[in-house]
């Protein structure tokens, strides 16, 4: 299987969007989802980039 690596704020954007739309699928339905607390456990690599603008990159692995 090959590693590939997902932006941080990728991922977190992308949960918030799911959230979201379970959240909004819930109206008018007998099931009810009410999300109080996410917890996510992830493996992080920190880059250094070098260049015009200096700074770290978090990404999330997938494997």
């Amino acid at each position: 299987m090959t590693e590939s690596h997902i932006p941080l704020s990728d991922l977190i954007a992308e949960l918030r969007r799911e959230l979201a739309a379970a959240e909004a699928e819930r109206e008018g339905s007998d099931l009810k989802l009410l999300v109080e607390e996410v917890e996510i456990e992830l493996q992080v690599v920190a880059t250094q980039e070098e260049g015009a603008g200096v700074g770290v990159k978090f990404w999330v692995l997938k494997g």
